[in-house]
């Protein structure tokens, strides 16, 4: 598991390119793509592991015009056989000024017992010419999806509101379904499904679409008594590649075996979310030796709000927000 890498040089400096005008030589989103990449082969080298090897890459880009610059470089890094990929647009939040992106990647050791295996469906949507990664990529235990929203990858978002009925209907409930759809043919093929789900990340660029995705992802996953969903957590996106698009995921299926089941566990909890705000999620799972976790927020009660963590009124110079949200 590869933590965030970023498009600087060995003394820390951010990569730039070198042509003399930007007219001429390759671009900054060329030459920072290229440097990321190869950090990620270098790190994979150094720890017994390898680009062939990469399962899932998580891509985190300030600005969508920059993809087309970046899928070149993906391209010649990772030939045909790429990696399962997410690409979030985060706009201007990278922590680095004028950094236009940073990568994370999960992949198996060049020893793995377990093989490497691309999962891609014929009868749904064909993602390699426009986005140059698959469906899925699996290594049993685990089946890793791509991060699509809901795109045919020809015309761009085919569901949603009509224009001359706009309080028709939802987009982020009509998006999330096309998604599950499509998704629940790869994870069949891949000996997996929908309820194995284990660990996702939601994205989507306006939380007022949330409720509605939740309860659509509550329909194919289940929750209890009939399903266990999956440890989950929710971010915002700034924006994604396709126009109108309001909501990816990012997740990590399991193909079960006599050794690996999902099983919740809540030791540790001061509360559950489907208990307390009927959230389908769960805060942990174990799947064999593996334990699964949610994302966190900074409130010892999730059922108010307003007891979110936060630095003492009358003592706003003795610690930082941030400071006392981490721990």
């Amino acid at each position: 598991f590869v933590s965030s890498l970023y498009p600087v040089d060995d003394s820390g400096e951010l990569v730039r390119a070198d042509s003399i005008s930007p007219y001429l030589g390759i671009s900054e989103m060329e030459a920072q793509s290229r440097r990321v990449l190869e950090l990620l082969r270098d790190v994979l080298e150094a720890h017994g592991s390898s680009l062939p090897q990469t399962l899932r890459v998580e891509v985190y880009m300030a600005d969508p015009a920059d993809f087309h610059e970046f899928k070149l470089v993906w391209i010649e890094t990772f030939g045909d056989d790429p990696p399962a990929r997410s690409t979030i647009i985060v706009g201007d939040m990278h922590p680095i000024p004028g950094c236009l992106l940073n990568l994370n990647a999960v992949a198996l050791a060049n020893d793995a017992s377990v093989k490497r295996k691309v999962v891609d469906v014929g009868d749904v949507p064909q993602p390699m010419d426009a986005e140059h990664a698959p469906h899925a990529v699996a290594a049993a235990p685990y089946v890793f999806t791509s991060a699509f929203p809901a795109t045919d990858f020809e015309t761009g978002i085919p569901v949603g509101k009509r224009e001359n009925f706009p309080a028709y209907g939802s987009d982020g409930e009509m998006q999330a379904h096309y998604i599950l759809q499509n998704l629940s043919k790869v994870l069949d093929l891949a000996g997996s499904g929908i309820d194995q789900v284990v660990k996702t990340q939601f994205y989507e660029t306006d939380f007022l679409n949330f409720h509605d995705i939740d309860a659509v992802w509550a329909s194919y996953v289940g929750h209890p008594p009939e399903g266990l969903p999956a440890a989950r957590s929710s971010m915002g996106a700034r924006d994604f590649l396709y126009p109108g698009a309001v909501f990816a995921h990012n997740s990590m299926f399991l193909i079960p075996d006599d050794t690996h089941q999902k099983v919740e566990t809540q030791e540790g909890l001061r509360w559950h979310p489907e208990q307390v705000r009927s959230v389908h999620f769960t805060p942990g799972m174990w799947t064999g030796d593996w334990l699964h976790m949610a994302g966190q927020v900074p409130l010892p009660d999730f059922g108010i709000w307003e007891s979110i963590v936060r630095t003492p009124d009358g003592l706003p110079h003795n610690w930082s927000d941030i400071e006392v949200q981490t721990d």
